[in-house]
Parts: structure tokens; C-alpha cells; sequence
């Protein structure tokens, strides 16, 4: 089911992005600002994949959202989150989430587009005029202190940054490469200096730049202040495919990662409203599960007992909820 039903999507993915080249994509909800962060988190490969691709490689992530909402108790939440999934080309992913956006905002009342992230290759190649950029202030603090061994020299360049003083910060790390003798650690502060060169206009916080005012979100939502990928990286991919011993091929991957996202932007059961297994409407399958003598001689009691019954592929996705979460052991078996 995983790997028909996120064919599927990815497939519906293929459309939606050229509905957005096309300009003709269906997106409704209108905001004068748009938030958008992307980052990558590497998956553990199998089987010829791994053969192929080495032992791991990048899934790249993103989410879009209109601004920040908070509950009565303080509990805040990214309002109306889509995101995208997959170990795919930087142009072919950005192409992609793209027309994932497009098709729930309505790209034309966007004013002002903000863009986070870590400032990786990757995304450098596919920087959009127009856009406001800014490299994510947890990536930024943590180079300097991941390359930068001299602890009152980190100090000193974070400060230059908070106190928006660029050109001043640059300058500290250049000269600190001449400073130590350590060839290590030299490296490694040339590897910080051309990280902050290159992503030099994005160093600031886009909120506190100078310059003309940004829009703001609709009524009942707050600015936003960017920064939250690492906690989306987790929900959306990493709680399910990393760290658990898992490994994947790549066609896995993005089928199981393409309903992820949908289901961690609450847009699951909507969308698969338009699938049915191999495309077929009138497919239907039976459901058998396996029971034990007790529990067959006494289901009549069992509020959480569904007997062996067919469904049709609209129903499918609910009754294997159930499943899941009543019975042991279920199998699928096509008619």
C-alpha cells in the first residue's frame, strides 16, 4: 500500500509542478507573506542502492507557512504548513515543492516571500530573485562554534553578529586563520570565513534588517522568525525513517516520504481521497485477520471486532487504521 499509494503522489507531485510552470496551479488561500525553510537529513541506504549511492545519502525537506498561531496556553504552531519530501536533484525537489505550495496558496497574493536555511550548495544554485534570504540562525552559531576552537574568539564573532556588524565579523575570522598555527584549525576557520562570505547578505535576521516594512500575516496569525526546520526535519522524516536502524532504497524512501508529509501537514486524508490501488476505481479487496479460539468464541463482546468483510478502495485506508491499531496481524488480499 505504502509503495502504491506514494507512487501515486509523487506522481501527483509531477503535476502539481507543472501546473505551477504552467502557472495554472489551484492554490486558493491568499497571504501577503510567505514563509519557506528546506534542509536535508541523510537516510541509511540498502541493497543496491547502498551499492550505488554509498551508505547514506540527502533527503531533502521542506515546509511553507503563512505565520505563526498560538493557543491560550502559550503553545505555538506553524499555520498552514504544506511540505515536501524526497532524495531527489536540488531543481527537480525545488520544482516539486513548488507546486506542492502552489497548490494550496494562491501564489499570485503573495507580496513578500522569506526563505531559511542552512545556505547549503544545493540550495545556493537555486536562490529565487525577488526572494529575502536568510541563513538560519542555528546553523550560523553553530559553524562558528564548530569551527572555531578559541572560545573568547567565538564569543567575540558572535557578538559582532548580534550587533549586525558583517564586514567587522569577517574580518575577525580572517585574521584569526593567521593567528593560530594549528593547520587544523586554520582550515577550519577558512571553511568558516567562506561560509559567511558567501551567505554574507543573508547574515542578518530578516526581521531586523533596515529597509522597507514587511507585510504581515492574516488576522489570528503572527509574524514568523524562521527556525523551525531542525523540529520538522524530526516530525516529518526523522522520527520515522532515521535513527530506528532502519535503511532504504531510494524509491522506498520517497513513496514513504511523500505520505509523511502529507500526513504531518494534515493533508493526508484528503489527497488519498483521489487514489485507488493500480488506478483501478471498481478494485476491492477482502480483509482476513487472524484470530485466536478466545477471541473468536467471545467477538460478539469485543466492541473493537470487525469480521472478515470486503471493502472498497475508498474505504481501504480506514479499515487498515483500524487494523493497525486493533489486531496483531492483517493481510490485504485482492479479489
Amino acid at each position: 500500500m505504502v509503495q502504491s499509494a506514494g507512487s501515486w503522489a509523487r506522481n501527483r507531485a509531477d503535476g502539481l509542478s507543472a501546473a505551477a510552470k504552467a502557472e495554472s496551479s489551484a492554490g486558493t488561500y491568499a497571504t501577503d507573506i510567505l514563509y519557506e525553510e528546506m534542509d536535508g537529513v541523510y537516510l541509511s541506504l540498502q541493497g543496491k542502492d547502498r551499492q550505488e549511492n554509498g551508505p547514506s545519502k540527502e533527503m531533502k525537506v521542506s515546509i511553507a507557512y503563512s505565520g505563526v498561531c498560538e493557543d491560550a496556553g502559550g503553545r505555538r504552531t506553524l499555520a498552514n504548513k504544506v511540505s515536501y519530501a524526497g532524495f531527489e536533484p536540488a531543481g527537480e525537489f525545488r520544482s516539486h515543492a513548488e507546486g506542492i505550495l502552489a497548490d494550496f496558496y494562491d501564489v499570485d497574493s503573495i507580496r513578500q516571500r522569506i526563505f531559511n536555511s542552512d545556505g547549503g550548495a544545493w540550495l545556493q544554485k537555486n536562490m529565487v530573485p525577488g526572494y529575502t534570504y536568510q541563513l538560519d540562525l542555528f546553523h550560523r552559531n553553530k559553524a562558528v562554534r564548530t569551527y572555531v576552537n578559541d572560545p573568547d574568539l567565538q564569543s567575540t564573532i558572535l557578538t559582532l553578529l548580534q550587533e549586525k556588524r558583517i564586514p567587522d565579523g569577517l574580518e575577525v575570522i580572517e585574521a584569526s586563520i593567521e593567528i593560530t598555527l594549528d593547520p587544523t584549525e586554520q582550515e577550519k576557520r577558512r571553511k568558516l570565513f567562506s561560509y559567511f562570505k558567501n551567505n554574507r547578505q543573508s547574515l542578518i535576521p530578516f526581521y531586523e534588517r533596515a529597509g522597507k516594512k514587511l507585510p504581515v500575516p492574516n488576522d489570528g496569525q503572527k509574524p514568523a522568525h524562521c527556525g523551525s526546520m531542525e523540529s520538522n526535519i524530526f516530525t516529518i522524516i526523522g522520527s520515522r525513517m532515521k535513527h530506528n536502524r532502519t535503511s532504504w532504497s531510494i524509491n522506498g524512501a520517497n513513496c514513504l516520504a511523500s505520505l509523511l508529509a502529507l500526513h504531518h501537514t494534515g493533508q493526508l486524508r484528503h489527497v488519498l481521497k483521489q487514489w485507488t490501488p493500480g488506478g483501478d476505481t471498481a478494485l476491492s479487496y477482502t480483509v482476513t485477520v487472524s484470530i485466536s479460539a478466545a477471541q473468536s468464541n467471545g467477538h460478539s463482546a469485543d466492541k473493537n471486532y470487525i469480521p472478515p468483510h470486503t471493502v472498497s478502495a475508498t474505504d481501504l485506508t480506514n479499515t487498515a487504521k483500524k487494523m493497525m491499531g486493533f489486531w496483531p496481524a492483517s493481510q490485504f488480499r485482492p479479489i
